[in-house]
């Protein structure tokens, strides 16, 4: 397993994103030109590059994965069929990757700031909410689950 990311560029425009978009295949445009925010253009750009690179260091087959063969869940979740599986998380400044052989794996990024911890219960295991729940910093120990 190996994590990439990126830092997303602070003042985008539509020329920078035109330009991003001449760097990955045309059958991946229209879903990223549906976005109607350029920071999200931006950001699932960076993505596609992050998984480019990762496809090419892990010496995966180009034929088989590329970013032309990427396909969408239901969610909206994508993926390849095949040994390798990604996931991939945005948050403001920085796009993640996390990609893994021969394992199924998925990540989350969030920017810490203060929120109502209890509101949040349902998306923990019971273990996981009482380590947070008795740890002397509640919202460092959210952040690290």
């Amino acid at each position: 397993m190996k994590l990439y990311h990126i830092f997303n560029i602070s003042k985008i425009d539509e020329e920078l994103i035109l330009n991003q978009l001449s760097a990955i295949p045309e059958s991946c445009h229209k879903k990223i030109l549906n976005y109607s925010s350029l920071i999200k253009r931006h950001q699932r750009i960076n993505a596609l590059q992050l998984l480019k690179q990762a496809f090419e260091e892990f010496g995966a087959d180009p034929a088989i994965f590329n970013l032309e063969n990427i396909k969408y869940t239901e969610k909206g979740k994508p993926y390849i069929n095949g040994i390798f599986d990604f996931s991939i998380a945005y948050s403001e400044n920085i796009t993640v990757l996390a990609f893994a052989k021969a394992s199924q794996i998925g990540t989350d990024i969030e920017k810490r700031q203060a929120i109502e911890i209890e509101n949040y219960q349902d998306y923990f295991t019971a273990k996981e909410w009482e380590k947070i729940c008795f740890s002397e910093d509640k919202a460092a120990q959210f952040y690290i689950l």
